[in-house]
C-alpha cells in the first residue's frame, strides 16, 4: 500500500482517524501534565585496598603490628573488580532492597560496577520527586559502606585491613529524568500510530463486505412463491406444425378458394344456355 492510498484510506475513515488522534492526544496531555515525573540522583565511590602488611622490619620495630588480624579474604582476589560485583549484587538483592524500602528509599535504585573501572561502583537513587531521589541515594549509600564492612569482617578482620569506599565526587543533587519522558512519550504516539492503522483495516474490510453483499444482492434471482409469472414462462404452441427447414425456394401460400353454394348451383341449372358462338371450322360447318 503506497503513501495516496493510506491518505485515501484515512480520508474515507475520518471520523475513526479523528477518534484515535483525540485518544493520542489525551494520553500525551496526561503523561506529561497529570503522569508524576522520575527524578534520580548519582553518586559514585571508588573502593580503595588497604594498606599492604607490615614488613618484618616494621614487626621487629613495633611487635604489636604481629597481632594485628589481616584475614580479608576479599584481599585475595586478584581481579580487582570482585569486590564491586559481590557488593553490587548483595545491595541490588531483594532482601536489601525490601530493608531500604522499608526506610523511606525508592525500590527502582540501581547499583552496579562503573563501565569506566572495575574499582568504582555507580550508585543512582530514583523518586517521583527530587527530595525521594536524593533520600535514596543516601539510604543505599550508608547501606552499601555497611554491607562492605560485614563483607569483609567474616573473619574478624582488623578496620586496617578493609577494603574502603571513597566517593568520587560530590553525589548529584535530583533531577527529571527527561529521557524516560521522551520515551514514554514515543511508546503512547507509535501505540496511537497502531491503533490507527488496525482501526482504518477493520473499517476498510467491513466497507469491502457490505459492497460485497450489496453486490450479490443486485444479481439473485427473486425467491419462487409458488406461483408462475407470464413473462418469465411461456406455453409452447402446438397448433403450429414444426417441419424440418428445406433448402430451396419457399412455397407460395396456397389460396383458399370458397365453394359454391348448393342453392347457387341449383339456380345455374334452370338458366338457358346461350348458344356458342364462336367461329367453328369449315367441315363442321357442314356437317351441320
Amino acid at each position: 500500500m503506497d503513501i495516496f492510498a493510506i491518505l485515501r484510506s484515512i480520508r474515507r475513515h475520518w471520523l475513526v482517524t479523528a477518534l484515535v488522534v483525540v485518544l493520542t492526544g489525551v494520553a500525551s496531555a496526561w503523561l506529561l501534565l497529570v503522569m508524576p515525573r522520575d527524578y534520580e540522583a548519582r553518586a559514585s565511590f571508588v573502593l580503595v585496598n588497604p594498606a599492604p602488611a607490615p614488613s618484618d622490619a616494621q614487626i621487629e620495630r613495633d611487635p604489636t603490628l604481629a597481632g594485628i588480624n589481616r584475614n580479608n579474604p576479599y584481599l585475595r582476589f586478584a581481579n580487582e573488580g570482585t569486590v564491586g560485583q559481590v557488593l553490587s549484587a548483595r545491595v541490588g538483592g531483594g532482601t536489601v532492597r525490601e530493608a531500604l524500602v522499608a526506610q523511606g528509599a525508592d525500590a527502582g535504585y540501581t547499583i552496579g560496577p562503573s563501565p569506566t573501572s572495575a574499582q568504582i561502583v555507580d550508585l543512582v537513587g530514583t523518586g517521583s520527586s527530587a527530595a525521594e531521589a536524593e533520600t535514596t541515594l543516601a539510604l543505599v549509600s550508608a547501606r552499601m559502606e555497611a554491607e562492605l564492612v560485614a563483607l569483609q569482617k567474616v573473619y574478624d578482620a582488623d578496620e586496617s585491613a578493609l577494603i574502603k569506599p571513597l566517593p568520587v565526587a560530590e553525589p548529584t543533587p535530583g533531577h527529571v529524568v527527561v529521557s524516560g519522558t521522551i520515551r514514554s512519550l514515543v511508546g503512547i504516539v507509535g501505540a496511537g500510530v497502531i491503533l490507527l492503522f488496525a482501526a482504518i483495516s477493520i473499517a476498510e474490510g467491513r466497507s469491502a463486505l457490505r459492497r460485497e453483499e450489496a453486490r450479490k444482492g443486485r444479481h439473485e434471482a427473486p425467491e419462487d412463491d409458488g406461483t408462475e409469472s407470464s413473462a418469465s414462462v411461456v406455453a409452447p404452441r402446438t397448433d403450429v406444425p414444426v417441419t424440418a427447414a428445406v433448402p430451396g425456394p419457399r412455397p407460395e401460400p396456397a389460396v383458399e378458394v370458397p365453394a359454391p353454394s348448393p342453392a347457387r348451383l341449383d339456380s345455374r341449372e334452370d338458366e338457358p344456355v346461350a348458344p356458342d358462338r364462336r367461329p367453328q371450322p369449315a367441315g363442321a360447318r357442314a356437317d351441320g
